[in-house]
């Protein structure tokens, strides 16, 4: 008996070739995904649990015992600009860590809350649209000199964190979030 395949469809090579994304949400209700491969996994913690380190930058909640290891914390509210999610006016119960990993280097990235797993293609990444990037770095943005539709190199922490934007199946924008950049600003 033979039996004749038919070469797969776009739709199906696509998602063959897509990629697993968390999405996270930021302050202002932004939201972002991850790429799956840089995650370890995903936490709470208590701000009786996170230990602050004086001296250290603005963005570092302090430190945590994760597995009996030393995990810092870096708030992704305060990352992009945005009130901190640890700070004297902020009576928040527990914090969300998204552990990022690369090779042997661990570190938390607190988000407002954790969202679902999506699937996204490569291609389908795109350069970041001035209306998303608009609220990380107003002041830039209003020097730059950058065409329509393209957004000029931002020398700010949260715009070289960024890969670009990504339109989910609804619709919405979503910043895409690069976990190795993250990881060497920080660790």
């Amino acid at each position: 008996m033979t039996t004749s395949l038919s070469p797969p469809s776009t739709s199906e090579r696509l998602r063959e070739e897509s990629h697993r994304y968390l999405s996270v949400y930021l302050p202002a209700n932004r939201q972002a995904i991850l790429p799956t491969d840089s995650l370890i996994e995903v936490l709470t913690f208590t701000p009786s649990q996170i230990i602050s380190i004086p001296d250290t930058p603005s963005q570092v909640m302090g430190v945590c015992n994760w597995r009996g290891e030393v995990l810092w914390l870096v708030d992704a509210g305060h990352f992009f600009d945005a009130t901190p999610s640890f700070c004297e006016t902020n009576y928040q119960t527990k914090f969300n860590v998204v552990v990022l990993k690369r090779q042997n280097r661990a570190l938390g990235l607190v988000v407002e809350r954790v969202g679902n797993m999506l699937w996204c293609h490569p291609s389908e990444i795109a350069a970041i649209v001035p209306e998303l990037i608009a609220p990380l770095a107003p002041d830039e943005m209003a020097e730059s000199s950058a065409p329509p539709g393209q957004v000029a190199a931002l020398d700010n922490m949260a715009t070289r964190c960024l890969i670009g934007s990504w339109a989910d199946p609804s619709g919405q924008d979503l910043l895409v979030l690069d976990a190795a950049a993250i990881l060497n600003l920080f660790v």
